[in-house]
């Protein structure tokens, strides 16, 4: 079960042209942390994935979990085109929310400086 959904999650980050680092960023508002080597770890399905990160993940790239379980097929037709509008919307995110981070610790390390 943990390679199909590596499998799937591979791919869908892939056609969202998202980085394993932009997904980490990206999964910041849901509620997960996680860092680059367990989305690798996970994709390569050497890291069982927790059940709030599948439904996460599914429902960020616009699917359901069966679907990213393998139990069933693929988006086709509108649902694959919502599916791309999601990915680029997910894009957006996870550059808006990695720019966000960058400045956070730019104004942490300027405040930082001023404080010592």
């Amino acid at each position: 079960m943990n390679a199909n959904f590596g499998d799937w999650l591979r791919r869908a980050r892939r056609d969202a042209g998202l980085s394993q680092k932009q997904l980490c960023h990206a999964l910041i508002p849901a509620g997960l942390r996680l860092m680059q080597s367990q989305i690798t770890k996970t994709e390569r399905g050497e890291r069982p994935v927790k059940l709030n990160e599948a439904v996460a993940m599914a429902q960020m790239f616009g699917t359901t979990l069966d679907v990213a379980l393998g139990l069933q097929p693929g988006p086709s037709g509108i649902a694959a085109e919502e599916a791309e509008r999601r990915a680029v919307l997910l894009k957006q995110a996870a550059r808006r929310t990695a720019l966000l981070n960058q400045l956070r610790d730019q104004i942490d390390a300027e405040l930082g400086g001023d404080a010592g």
